[in-house]
């Protein structure tokens, strides 16, 4: 009880959020709703001081960067192949709303600004990573965002939907943590998404920033997303691994926001293990 007092983390929020997303996968608003709830919790501030521990990040974090909103129409003129083009192209075929989001106010406070630009880039990452929008995907990219940014709200999402998979569609767990396990690793490897300003590279190759970076690995020669059970793909990633390890000299550790967060219980399976992996690739 003594840790919940010390924990601000809005209970009722979380768990409303929650159960309500659990009986309805598609209302993602509530998604907004267990954000908010977690937003004072010690995890959230356990992740800000992380990022602000990047020194890419921390530089945009003081920018406060927003970019211009994402215009569709004018996006699709661009060449294809264009980080715009893809982006455009893929929403307009699915008929998503760029702006379709909980709008939230940038303060002061880092968590807004966080909240902001990852709420406002969540497609743009779905392209450069290509993941795709039904639930191995969804799930692929909060452990992607996780392994990136810290914020508590990956765990849950990935702990509710195995549970909701493991009830309702239990054959496909196996391809479901195939997903979640490249969208993690790709995470942990990657430069930080946060820190890219994307609305100025619209007209760059997306398999120029792939390469840039430095998730070209996670995908076969075609550009189509390699599964994590791939075995070419694991050579890769384990290349890639050892690189990793040798330029910075020493192998990955767990790291003590990991144990502060564990001792809290504010997350639960696997995806929290390694929290502080080998890095990824610098600039």
């Amino acid at each position: 009880l003594a840790s919940l007092r010390h924990n601000p983390i809005n209970y009722y929020k979380v768990f409303k959020g929650t159960m309500a997303l659990f009986r309805d996968p598609d209302n993602t608003d509530k998604v907004f709703d267990i954000s908010d709830g977690l937003r004072d919790s010690a995890a959230t501030q356990l992740a800000l001081a992380h990022l602000r521990g990047i020194p890419e990040v921390a530089a945009v974090l003081d920018e406060r960067y927003l970019g211009p909103a994402h215009d569709l129409q004018a996006l699709r003129q661009l060449p294809a192949g264009s980080l715009g083009r893809v982006y455009a192209d893929d929403l307009l075929a699915k008929g998503f709303d760029p702006e379709f989001a909980r709008p939230i106010a940038v303060t002061a406070a880092d968590i807004t600004y966080v909240e902001y630009r990852c709420r406002k880039t969540h497609d743009i990452w779905h392209v450069l990573c290509g993941f795709a929008t039904d639930v191995p995907g969804e799930l692929s990219i909060q452990a992607f965002r996780f392994a990136q940014v810290r914020l508590p709200l990956g765990p849950i999402l990935l702990s509710g939907g195995l549970l909701q998979a493991l009830i309702n569609e239990p054959a496909r767990l196996p391809h479901i943590l195939d997903q979640i396990s490249r969208g993690w690793r790709m995470g942990v490897q990657a430069r930080p998404f946060l820190a890219q300003k994307w609305e100025e590279r619209w007209t760059t190759p997306v398999a120029a920033l792939r390469e840039e970076m430095g998730i070209t690995r996670f995908f076969t020669a075609d550009g189509a997303p390699a599964s994590a059970t791939d075995a070419a793909g694991r050579r890769r990633a384990r290349a890639a691994l050892r690189g990793s390890i040798a330029a910075r000299g020493r192998s990955g550790r767990l790291s003590k926001a990991y144990c502060s967060v564990r001792s809290q219980r504010t997350c639960c399976g696997t995806v929290w293990l390694l929290s502080e992996p080998v890095r990824r690739p610098e600039p």
